[in-house]
């Protein structure tokens, strides 16, 4: 007794996406005039009203290029499933610089404990005028 066994087809292998576009990054139109992106060998330089946020992504293999006055675009050229998910972190790290310098951030930090109180002071620095915060 014989079974026969349909020919195995071959499975279609995906090619991956070798490039992310960074749009104009919101809907503000005259964001272009507000904040300035600089990008030379891998380091992100992104200036803007509440200042200038520096990054070095020379770590990653990846190139950048600008075809239009407000579009960078990202490539990988020859890159596996785990390289080609740098694309989308890089277009999310130069996204997070813009809010960055154009928003800000708010941070909330809730205190909370098992067993062992936690005592919070804030004080305001007289020399900076940013606020020092001591937990114990």
């Amino acid at each position: 007794m014989t079974t026969t066994y349909p020919p195995a087809t071959p499975r279609k292998r995906q090619t991956p996406r070798l490039e992310a576009c960074i749009y104009q990054y919101t809907n503000t139109s005259n964001l272009s005039t507000i904040v300035k992106v600089h990008i030379k060998t891998r380091i992100v330089t992104v200036e803007g009203p509440r200042g200038k946020l520096v990054n070095n992504l020379g770590h990653l293999s990846v190139s950048f290029s600008t075809p239009e006055k407000d579009k960078i675009f990202v490539e990988l050229h020859h890159g596996s499933r785990k390289n080609v998910a740098t694309l989308r972190t890089v277009r999310t790290i130069i996204n997070n610089m813009i809010i960055g310098v154009t928003k800000g951030y708010k941070y909330k930090m809730r205190y909370v404990y098992a067993h062992f109180p936690i005592n919070v002071n804030m004080e305001k620095n007289k020399e900076t005028g940013l606020w020092d915060v001591d937990i114990r």
